[in-house]
């Protein structure tokens, strides 16, 4: 909270399978211009995601004026 406002800038959703393994995890993301994006990260095979894997988007969303897309 800053000057009275929040500012939530992610919030992540994870997508399960019927046997409860981790498919895939969907990264919300809101910009102070009121702007929103979803990055899907998964493993490239489709397998169940385990605490060793690193997951990652490529950035194409502009969030902040101070920072870079």
């Amino acid at each position: 909270r800053i000057l009275g406002h929040v500012f939530n800038p992610v919030s992540f959703w994870l997508c399960y399978k019927e046997n409860n393994s981790l498919l895939a995890v969907i990264s919300e993301v809101t910009n102070t211009f009121g702007d929103r994006h979803w990055y899907i990260s998964y493993n490239k095979d489709h397998s169940k995601i385990l605490p060793k894997d690193r997951l990652s988007a490529q950035k194409i969303f502009h969030v902040s004026p101070f920072q870079p897309i």
